[in-house]
């Protein structure tokens, strides 16, 4: 388990340098920003109820919506479902005007790990909802643990573009409240480095 739990963890923040290294579609438009993060609420509201009215009014008249890279009806895929949502996490791209949001519910009878892209049209309405929706026999799958591994607060950044690493340093408040460090490092467009500290406080750090 320590290995699957190292390897999560590991994958999960190492998709912020592969991002910044990778190819970026451009809009060609202005993003509002305020429309955009106001869309991902809409869609946790949605995921929460389990009905698509928060959204109705954003999407635009052929917007798509898949789940592990399959068309789906929405009004059948995991949206429909009313979820109790333990964790949410939205990132922000202005530059192809798109959100990423992440959703981590822990209910035992149905867990689901859930990671949502929204992207905008020219007049902000919402063109496609894309989710990977993770759970039960999905790869280490395993909510309780990616939540415990969320360092979710006080994150601070330092990226070096021409070196193609990331600094993180945080607040792990399921590991004691430890001060974490990753660093990870791109070489030739893949992970080649990776490199942590935790502090617990000057105890054995346990979860």
């Amino acid at each position: 388990m320590a290995l699957h739990t190292t390897s999560l963890w590991v994958m999960m923040i190492a998709i912020i340098p592969i991002a910044l290294a990778g190819p970026t579609s451009h809009a060609a438009f202005e993003c509002n920003q305020t429309a955009a993060l106001s869309a991902a609420d809409a869609y946790v509201s949605a995921q929460t109820t389990g009905q698509l009215d928060p959204l109705q009014q954003l999407l635009s008249s052929n917007w798509t919506y898949q789940e592990n890279n399959k068309a789906t009806d929405a009004k059948t895929g995991v949206l429909s479902k009313a979820l109790k949502i333990d964790h949410r996490r939205t990132n922000l791209d202005t530059t192809a005007c798109a959100t990423y949001t992440e959703l981590i519910i822990t209910n035992a009878a149905s867990p689901y790990v859930i990671g949502t892209q929204i992207r905008h049209g020219t007049n902000m309405t919402i063109a496609s909802v894309d989710s990977i929706v993770s759970t039960t026999n999905s790869w280490i799958f395993n909510a309780n643990v990616t939540l415990q591994h969320l360092p979710n607060t006080r994150r601070r950044y330092v990226v070096d573009e021409a070196m193609g690493s990331v600094s993180i340093f945080c607040l792990w408040e399921h590991m004691m409240m430890a001060a974490d460090s990753h660093e990870f490092r791109l070489e030739g467009g893949k992970l080649r480095y990776v490199h942590t500290m935790t502090v617990c406080g000057g105890q054995p750090c346990a979860l």
